[in-house]
């Protein structure tokens, strides 16, 4: 299934020329006021469903909007009154912003409603003929807003031979315009937070990165995604001192990208930052990199994705271009996982389930592997089920609400404990730190090995119990980025039309037993404690990183 891209862009061109407009009433849905359907939701809708959400959200729009408008015009008016004519001019603007505010908002308030109405009108009308092409096996195209009969590698040709400034040629001016500004917006916010920085103490962690003291957050974030790649010790096995630099790279980045760390930093150097909660450098790595194994499963993780974006234009990406990263990524996997499954398709179930395993028990030896295969296995199997459909089918779908429900629950609930322990790992580490003076101070000399009091063991608790909870956090922030890259994956791989019902139905039995191969390799290098034991494995490499920086000292 490899896209040649010459092949490719004819495929494109014939597409295009021979392309059908179909549904014409949409003809009439169009309107023609750009700046109207900038302010409302004037897409077709899906159906009825789509149709009320959208009009409810054009409503709510217009009630709100048109309240602030109202509220906005007069102190608008009386400002500029007041600019050019005083006490007088203010009250003068204050009179003439209130009558334009009222107008205005009113109208932006009608328009909502009306849009409101407009839109579930044409939710009712499209509704019939959106449970035909349901029925009929076809999907719903979200950019092209049309019921499509999928096929995967016809969008694999289209997608995957097209690069970034192709793509960026297909947005309008405005939009560019407009992003643009925003960024030398934020160059200029950047650079004066840069230029306000004082003489640092210590050069060490910025001379790992290969950055001066008055590098910016995004120039930071950049040289680690380098280095990272450049130093991972997979890439030098040979190397003795390649997992001593590596893990210097994380310990650099993890402090100078946090604003607080860095500002201790500067003015402390090392000994300000040593008792901070850091996370393990290869934990790290796996959150916001995932593994190089992985990557024809899950692609490029959207943070790592972000990263080599800007290192490539050295400025912000436009959100569009992100979104067709994703894209993107999502075909690969499916172009990927379609070739996976092609022995079990052709009927060598048994050949399939040997390769698999070998495959899984591969992948769960390397970083974070266990964890990342389990969930993979997890979402092919449910996806499989759901696909299948019957009661299976509906179990799938309720274990997977609970789950996208208790995921975002744990987000919110160990980002408010991160929160909340931040401040106490602060005293916790100032407390560490007074220790420290007061013994230097009365003629101590602290050596590695030396036993540790009751309070300084309280204390590091205190620092790891918060490093926990930012670790919990990021990866539950991973797991919804896998899960719906590969629910979308699945999808495209299951409904793939250039295929026969029959093999379709083959890829989705495929598709189960794959990830039940997973699932349990993956469950098995994961231990019982599931992402706990993780917490305490790192727990163990931060006492290992205090004991070699007490060795160094």
């Amino acid at each position: 299934m490899d896209i040649d891209k010459k092949n490719a862009t004819n495929l494109l061109e014939d597409k295009n020329k021979n392309k059908n407009i179909s549904d014409t009433h949409d003809d009439d849905d169009s309107i023609s006021d750009a700046k109207l359907s900038n302010l409302y939701n004037l897409e077709k809708p899906k159906g009825f469903l789509s149709g009320v959400t959208d009009g409810a959200g054009n409503v709510l729009r217009g009630v709100f909007g048109g309240a602030a408008l109202m509220v906005s015009a007069p102190i608008k008016g009386a400002y500029d009154g007041a600019q050019t004519g005083g006490a007088m001019g203010a009250l003068k603007g204050f009179g003439v912003g209130a009558g334009a505010g009222i107008l205005g908002g009113a109208a932006v308030a009608v328009g909502g409603v009306a849009t409101g109405v407009y839109q579930i009108g044409r939710g009712v009308y499209h509704t019939p003929g959106a449970i035909s092409a349901s029925m009929s096996g076809k999907d719903w195209d979200e950019e092209k807003k049309e019921w499509i009969a999928y096929n995967l590698p016809d969008e694999a040709a289209s997608v995957l031979s097209m690069d970034d400034d192709d793509f960026m040629a297909t947005l309008k001016e405005h939009e560019l315009k407009a992003f643009e500004e925003m960024n030398k917006e934020e160059a200029k916010n950047d650079s004066e937070k840069s230029s306000s920085r004082a003489s640092v103490k210590e050069m060490d962690y910025y001379n790992v990165l290969g950055v001066s003291p008055s590098a910016s957050a995004s120039e930071i974030k950049k040289r680690y995604y380098i280095k990272a790649k450049e130093n991972h010790p997979d890439k030098h096995p040979n190397d003795p001192d390649a997992a001593a630099k590596f893990q210097k790279i994380g310990e650099a980045y993890q402090v100078l990208s946090d604003e607080k760390l860095r500002a201790r930093y500067d003015q402390h150097g090392k000994g300000g930052v040593e008792e901070a909660p850091k996370m393990d450098p290869g934990a790290l790595y796996a959150m916001i990199f995932g593994s190089e194994k992985f990557e024809p499963l899950i692609g490029e993780l959207q943070l790592a994705s972000q990263m080599q974006s800007e290192v490539d234009t050295d400025s912000k990406v436009h959100p569009k271009l992100r979104a067709f990263h994703q894209k993107k990524r999502e075909v690969q996997c499916a172009v990927n996982l379609a070739q996976k499954l092609q022995l079990y398709v052709d009927g060598d179930e048994e050949g399939f389930a040997k390769a698999m395993d070998e495959e899984a028990v591969e992948l769960s030896q390397s970083a974070f592997g266990g964890t990342l295969l389990h969930l993979i296995g997890t979402i092919y199997e449910e996806q499989g089920r759901a696909e299948v459909g019957g009661l299976g089918g509906l179990g799938v779908n309720i274990a997977q609400t609970n789950r996208y429900v208790g995921t975002r629950f744990n987000i919110v609930n160990k980002g408010w404990q991160a929160a909340s322990k931040a401040s106490e790992a602060q005293k916790a580490q100032e407390r560490l730190e007074e220790i420290a003076r007061k013994r230097v101070e009365e003629g101590g000399i602290v050596h590695a090995g030396d036993e540790e009091t009751e309070e300084e063991k309280a204390l590091k608790k205190v620092i790891e119990r918060a490093q926990g909870h930012v670790f919990s956090v990021m990866w539950y922030i991973t797991s919804i980025d896998i899960e719906s890259t590969l629910r979308k994956v699945c999808v495209k791989v299951t409904h793939d039309n250039f295929i026969t019902p029959e093999a379709r139905m083959r890829r989705k039995h495929g598709l189960i037993r794959l990830g039940q191969i997973f699932s349990r390799r993956g469950a098995e290098h994961m231990g019982k404690g599931g992402i706990e034991e993780i917490l305490n494995q790192m727990s163990s490499s931060l006492h290992m990183q205090q004991e070699a920086q007490a060795k160094q000292g």
